[in-house]
């Protein structure tokens, strides 16, 4: 029976990798609850977040890892990946690799486990943080859709913070309100609404995650770059060279939605959903104000086609924001995002306290 001592017991899990398949899990039974209670067809924030969490968990437990990293690190003789087979170096990476004693590449590739591990651990402390603060807010609107959501600020949060949850939850319950009346343009619309706030909501919170991630890298790379900047035949090679290292790790690890279609990067237009068009009726002409409003605001320039949704710098809250809202609004009648993220086997193991087997 999921209550908020339960949620409460997840978000205090000491088990990092654990704590992340509970977070998902719940998310999942969330989401299932809230599309019961306001408009069927329709997949909420929590239906989302399933996915979101379920890519940290990825990189929480070493799995959202580049093939080109895999690739230097079984040349280097570094540590190892089980079950991955190493594909070829690029070739701008094969020559650096070739240029450096084995000593230097074994230094580099311990930085790379570091920042891989620092990268992780703030995804995993934005995992459990947005967790512990909205999915209580979730489970007593399934209790009491129809009433007032009584929203405490959060530390350090300000007025508008709080005011942003109050109107999603208000923009779910007229959701409701015109699914129970049979106006599906409507409900679809402010659960539109709805799921874009509390994702803004959520990108404000993960800011200071998300920035740390980048200032983690970014002082990695400069002394990577010292280090072998003797090694450079042609100036500015080093630098160019392992900005593109930092871009690839910084992808992999917080850019990299897994999907029921598959991997989403961020880094690229928003694709149409499989055999349908990107915006689907009732969706594809925004006639609810508040709607037309957020779509000007966070993903001006989106055509139809989702070109100029992708994400230019993942740091960016309005970089972010305008890939999110655009994967939401087209996906938002999507079947297949609303499937459960696990067996029922890998159920049975959870609930006894193991880490379950086969794909997570």
């Amino acid at each position: 029976m999921l209550d908020e001592a339960t949620i409460a017991r997840i978000a205090a899990m000491d088990d990092v990798v654990l704590r992340n398949l509970w977070i998902t899990q719940t998310y999942a039974e969330l989401g299932s609850r809230i599309t019961s209670v306001v408009s069927r067809p329709d997949a909420n924030w929590c239906t989302f977040a399933v996915w979101a969490s379920r890519s940290v968990g990825s990189a929480i437990r070493g799995e959202a890892v580049p093939r080109w990293l895999v690739a230097l690190s079984e040349a280097s003789g570094g540590w190892t990946i089980p079950d991955a087979a190493p594909p070829p170096l690029p070739h701008w990476l094969a020559r650096w690799h070739r240029s450096v004693g084995a000593i230097e590449r074994s230094l580099l590739m311990n930085d790379f486990d570091v920042l891989c591990s620092q990268v992780s651990g703030h995804l995993a402390a934005g995992n459990v943080l947005v967790f512990a603060e909205l999915a209580p807010l979730f489970l007593r609107f399934c209790e009491e859709p129809d009433g007032e959501l009584p929203i405490e600020p959060q530390p350090h949060e300000q007025g508008e913070d709080v005011s942003r949850l109050v109107d999603a939850f208000a923009l779910y319950r007229a959701a409701r309100g015109a699914a129970a009346v049979g106006d599906d343009r409507s409900a679809a619309q402010h659960v539109l609404c709805a799921n874009v706030l509390i994702g803004l909501h959520e990108q404000v919170r993960l800011q200071p995650a998300i920035e740390a991630g980048i200032d983690a890298a970014a002082d990695d790379v400069s002394c990577w770059v010292r280090e072998l900047d003797r090694h450079a035949h042609h100036a500015g090679v080093v630098g160019r060279t392992f900005r593109r290292l930092w871009e690839h790790v910084a992808t992999s690890a917080g850019v990299l939605l897994g999907t029921p279609e598959g991997p989403l990067h961020a880094g690229h237009d928003v694709p149409p959903p499989p055999q349908a068009p990107l915006f689907v009726p009732p969706l594809d002409n925004l006639r609810l104000a508040e709607a037309a409003a957020l779509f000007e605001r966070y993903a001006r320039g989106v055509d139809a086609e989702g070109r100029g949704s992708r994400a230019e710098d993942w740091v960016v809250l309005k970089d972010r924001m305008r890939f999110i809202a655009t994967l939401f609004r087209s996906r938002q009648r999507s079947p297949l995002w609303q499937e459960a993220p696990f067996t029922h086997s890998q159920l049975e193991e959870l609930r006894k306290g193991k880490r379950p087997g086969g794909v997570l």
